[in-house]
């Protein structure tokens, strides 16, 4: 088996690339992503609005910075302890069955690494502006934009459209990681299944 199934032979710009078009707006759930959005903008208004905007700000890029840290966390974990509960013997197993079939471990990894990079990339880009926040860059920056309180709106909406969508995407981390366990089991059950007989 090619290391093209896992994603290992993938640059890292392709990697970016193919994981910002998991969370892109497609005809699959547009629905989830016109609600993240809608509220986004609601956020934005909100602070665009807001005469105390330097400290509302903050603290919401705080909360962002401490929800993607966690979020990050949290899919490191599954990952781990997703791929780590399947022996060597299961793994083999498998990457047997996904050359027969639709590569299910292969989809599963390569997903979990985009995620991953989803997660990354709102960790580092929340991180930055929060540390503009706390380095007096703030006051500044933050005067000049407000005084082009539509160019402020849509840079927030954007902002925070990210950092809700990538928190967003965890529920399907947490099914993935579902699908991956219970495909072991299937595969474990079939193995004792046809050792009985």
């Amino acid at each position: 088996m090619s290391g093209g199934a896992f994603g290992l032979d993938e640059k890292p710009g392709d990697l970016v690339k193919t994981a910002l078009r998991e969370i892109m707006p497609s005809v699959k759930n547009w629905k989830s992503s016109l609600v993240i959005f809608l509220f986004a903008l609601l956020l934005s208004q909100g602070v665009a609005v807001s005469n105390s905007k330097t400290q509302e700000l903050a603290e919401g890029v705080a909360l962002l910075c401490d929800a993607q840290l966690a979020l990050l966390g949290c899919t490191l974990a599954f990952y781990a302890l997703v791929f780590g509960v399947l022996s060597q013997k299961m793994l083999v197993v498998m990457t047997e069955v996904e050359s027969r079939s639709h590569g299910e471990i292969g989809y599963f990894s390569a997903y979990f690494k985009r995620v991953l990079v989803l997660q990354f990339l709102a960790f580092v880009s929340a991180f930055a502006v929060r540390l503009c926040m706390v380095g007096g860059v703030s006051d500044g920056l933050v005067s000049l934009v407000y005084a082009y309180r539509y160019c402020m709106f849509v840079l927030l909406a954007i902002f925070e459209w990210y950092q809700l969508r990538v928190i967003w995407e965890f529920k399907s981390v947490i099914y993935n990681a579902g699908l991956v366990v219970g495909l072991s089991q299937a595969i474990l059950y079939k193995q004792q299944d046809g050792n009985r007989q």
